[in-house]
């Protein structure tokens, strides 16, 4: 779980292998994205956070490299990783 800077948005991530990530709107629960992270977390999601301005969220994934991906949350269903990297071989559990 992630709540932004400006304490507006909170996103969330499933533990599972069904792998979304989801961004809520904190005042009225309204969901603002829904991002398919199929195929990069395959295993789910251990660690999220919002960029300082809040238009970019970081997912860090529960595989075996940590990966963390970079993206444009804003784009929901069509988003694409602006940039990843493998995290390594210890669980990275806060970004």
């Amino acid at each position: 779980v992630a709540v932004d800077g400006e304490r507006l948005r909170v996103a969330t991530g499933e533990a599972r292998s069904k792998s979304l990530v989801f961004v809520w709107n904190l005042s009225d629960g309204a969901q603002l994205a829904e991002i398919n992270v199929k195929g990069r977390h395959d295993k789910g999601i251990s660690a999220l956070g919002f960029s300082h301005d809040g238009s970019r969220l970081v997912s860090v994934g529960a595989d075996d490299d940590n990966k963390i991906y970079i993206w444009d949350w804003a784009a929901g269903k069509e988003a694409k990783p602006l940039a990843s990297e493998k995290g390594g071989r210890y669980r990275i559990v806060s970004v």
